[in-house]
């Protein structure tokens, strides 16, 4: 079995090159402080504070293209505050995008 490999703008492809496939839209959702922000700074922008604790206010989006199998992958990653309000905006995601 064949699994898929994914790419990301660190790595010598250049996402922009292939047509865009697919958007994916995730959300963040966990207690404070448990990291959510963090793992969010991580994936996209490829770095890390140690020692640093800054609260989402809100809510935080940010965009991040990869390429999984030659085909351009854009995710929509969403860091939510609380799980309360993650569920109420996942609600005006969910309808926006019909």
């Amino acid at each position: 079995m064949n699994r898929p490999v994914a790419t990301t703008n660190n790595n010598q492809q250049n996402p922009s090159s292939y047509p865009q496939q697919s958007t994916f839209k995730i959300m963040l959702l966990g207690d404070s402080g448990v990291g959510k922000t963090c793992l969010l700074v991580r994936f996209r922008d490829d770095t890390f504070s140690s020692g640093s604790f800054i609260a989402t206010v809100g809510i935080d989006f940010r965009n991040k293209n990869i390429v999984i199998n030659n085909k351009q992958v854009k995710l929509q990653i969403y860091d939510t505050v609380c799980i309360e309000l993650g569920k109420a905006i996942l609600q005006l995601i969910i309808t926006s995008s019909y």
